[in-house]
């Protein structure tokens, strides 16, 4: 009898012991799993951040570009209103009696009306990202007396008017992303 317990002593111990051997690997293997995991998280935390980076960035291109398109067109309607000009001038010294057609009334802006509406983006864009919203914008070009004086006595208060509500037609089918200067370049060639 003393034995046989014994035996069923040591087959208990042997249980036991393979037991908690057993439990030992699970938990060691939980562990790596965990470590793993966490290794994958983090890998996955910074790559979501480079994508995030990435976006930002081509955002910021994309802003340049559209900015960089507007200073070309602004610079190509300069040139050719100098280049008229001087044509201009040029036949009219010769002779010859040249008769301008009547400018419209917001082909060829001033050079005036358009740096003070460059001032007014640039006073919303306190960033420098070369895009503000298009909501603030059209708010901004409403409500800036200095731009409605100038405007009122270039073109005419009507023309004025139109062109504000041309705007606000332009700007509310763009609000839903934020307006650089470019926006409007294709349609002043």
């Amino acid at each position: 009898l003393g034995r046989e317990r014994r035996g069923v002593v040591h087959a208990c111990r042997n249980a036991f012991d393979a037991m908690r051997r057993d439990a030992e690997r699970r938990e060691t293997t939980l562990v790596r799993t965990a470590s793993r995991l966490d290794e994958h998280a983090a890998r996955l935390r910074k790559a979501s951040d480079r994508v995030a980076c990435a976006a930002e960035l081509v955002r910021q291109r994309e802003v340049r570009v559209r900015n960089a398109r507007a200073a070309l067109a602004a610079e190509k309607r300069l040139w050719r209103r100098e280049r008229r000009d001087a044509e201009t001038k040029a036949l009219a010294e010769g002779g010859v009696a040249v008769t301008a057609p009547p400018p419209d009334a917001l082909v060829g802006l001033r050079p005036e009306a358009e740096a003070l509406m460059r001032g007014i983006f640039r006073d919303l864009d306190a960033d420098a990202t070369g895009s503000v919203p298009a909501a603030a914008l059209r708010k901004a070009l409403r409500g800036d007396d200095r731009l409605d004086r100038l405007m009122r006595n270039y073109c005419g208060p009507d023309a004025w008017a139109d062109c504000l509500d041309a705007l606000d037609r332009r700007l509310t089918a763009l609000s839903a992303k934020p307006w650089g200067v470019a926006d409007c370049a294709s349609e002043a060639d």
